[in-house]
């Protein structure tokens, strides 16, 4: 089609059709945003967790109350008291069968607005000797709050449930 100026409401129909895709792009733009966010707030985690720090894990990543769902069962903690505990036991008793940090194997993030994005991940974690400790998958609800990124909660799932973002 060949826009001629004879035909005003060509021009405004072309137009209109650029204009309408600036929200598209804005949103695409908004949302690469939110999950570069997620993904830095989820790395000061793992730093924080390799370096055995529950009480920076409590106040500045994750929410409270905050929801881990595991083999196990459903874990609430109300407060970042018991968020702090829960991540103290959880690297204290990690550490005592000599745990060294934690690889990543696989990191997806999808954000579902620009206040909610869930990240999935595939890990191992490792022993001073270099040993394999476990492998596990994870996805992990993060929610944009007052004070920032905070994750909101954590599910354990198989490896091949690992999440898939489309679009």
């Amino acid at each position: 089609m060949i826009l001629h100026p004879s035909r005003p409401w060509m021009l405004l129909l072309a137009g209109l059709a650029v204009l309408s895709l600036a929200p598209c792009v804005a949103q695409s733009q908004e949302l690469d945003q939110t999950a570069t966010e997620v993904s830095a707030t989820w790395h000061a985690y793992l730093d924080a967790f390799v370096a055995g720090r529950p009480a920076f894990i409590a106040d500045s990543i994750f929410s409270a109350p905050m929801f881990n769902s595991t083999a196990e069962g459903l874990f609430t903690a109300a407060s970042s008291v018991e968020v702090e505990a829960g991540f103290r036991f959880l690297i204290d008793a990690l550490v005592a069968d000599g745990y060294d940090r934690t690889e990543v194997l696989d990191e997806r993030v999808c954000p579902l607005s620009d206040t909610v994005a869930i990240l999935g991940a595939a890990y191992v974690r490792h022993r001073k000797d270099g040993s394999e400790m476990s492998r596990g998958s994870v996805t992990y609800v993060f929610m944009r709050l007052p004070t920032g990124w905070r994750i909101t909660t954590i599910v354990d799932h198989p490896p091949e449930r690992l999440i898939s973002c489309n679009g």
